[in-house]
């Protein structure tokens, strides 16, 4: 039964991610590091110490592909996101090592703070990222 959801949710994430804009990719991605980080921390509850590796080696994956697909000729917005998705690397890093859920919770704040502006931002701007972020097309995210 486990197999067969996993399917099921698997390919409809590719159905998503087939469908979708540039600016809906990146609210994927966020939402994907976001559930991987709880996942992560949930594990780390129980002991689980396999599955809380594996979910933050994912997280830190997203966070890669995040970072990857920011256009650097924007200027500082860029940069600055940029450090921030270091930053959040080196505390999922930092809490995996030392079992510290209060590392995790804190790039959980942050990663919803950019998912929060990055929902804000208009419809009409969103039509316009499409030709600005053709890097976040073809990141892949799995599990």
């Amino acid at each position: 039964m486990n197999a067969q959801l996993n399917a099921y949710q698997h390919t409809q994430l590719q159905g998503q991610l087939e469908e979708a804009s540039p600016h809906r990719l990146i609210q994927l991605l966020l939402e994907g590091c976001v559930q991987r980080i709880v996942w992560a921390r949930e594990a780390m509850e129980v002991g689980h110490v396999e599955r809380k590796v594996e979910m933050v080696q994912k997280a830190l994956a997203i966070l890669d592909g995040l970072s990857a697909s920011l256009d650097m000729e924007q200027g500082e917005i860029a940069r600055n996101l940029d450090e921030l998705y270091a930053y959040m690397k080196q505390r999922l890093v930092d809490g995996n090592r030392g079992n510290r859920p209060e590392a995790f919770e804190e790039v959980i704040s942050l990663l919803n703070e950019i998912r929060l502006a990055w929902d804000a931002i208009p419809m009409v701007m969103r039509a316009d990222s499409q030709s600005t972020e053709p890097a976040a097309q073809t990141v892949h995210v799995q599990g």
